[in-house]
């Protein structure tokens, strides 16, 4: 065998290859079924010699070459295309996490509401603390409006 019948059938082997990989990618019968009749093609040549091994090259160039190059033009666009979406949920998933952060449940409020007490009763000790010592500090406004602002839009009706 000629060192450029070689060369030939050599190219010819790694255009079937890629021409493989990409229908196993894109898993499409008709790629399955042109990859198929390229290596029909590629056996015979190969196995007879009597055939112009030119035949094959002009083959691969006029058509398995623009095939694979299209086939892979379509994979780039398809995964960045994937890329893209996957992006896109990945930053939702983000923006639902920070807005399930902000978001107040009813433990939160049940946790305050207790603090809330915790702090008016000692409010109430506070004040009567000042009522017997005749002073003029009011403890309540600080501890009371806290807890409202805070909870007063999401539980209680206005």
């Amino acid at each position: 065998m000629d060192e450029n019948r070689l060369n030939i059938l050599n190219s010819s082997n790694r255009m079937l290859s890629k021409l493989q990989l990409l229908s196993v990618f894109f898993e499409d019968e008709l790629i399955y079924k042109i990859y198929l009749r390229t290596q029909v093609i590629h056996k015979l040549f190969e196995t007879n010699p009597e055939i112009d091994i030119n035949k094959l090259e002009l083959f691969h160039v006029q058509f398995t070459t623009s095939l694979v190059d299209l086939l892979r033009k379509i994979k780039k666009n398809n995964e960045n295309n994937v890329s893209l979406v996957l992006d896109e949920i990945q930053l939702t998933r983000e923006m639902i996490d920070k807005m399930d952060d902000n978001v107040l449940t009813e433990q939160d409020f049940k946790i305050d509401r207790q603090r809330q007490a915790l702090k008016v009763n000692l409010s109430l000790r506070k004040l009567y603390q000042v009522l017997s010592d005749n002073s003029a500090d009011y403890p309540f406004s600080k501890n009371i409006n806290a807890f409202s602002l805070r909870y007063g839009s999401d539980f209680f009706i206005t």
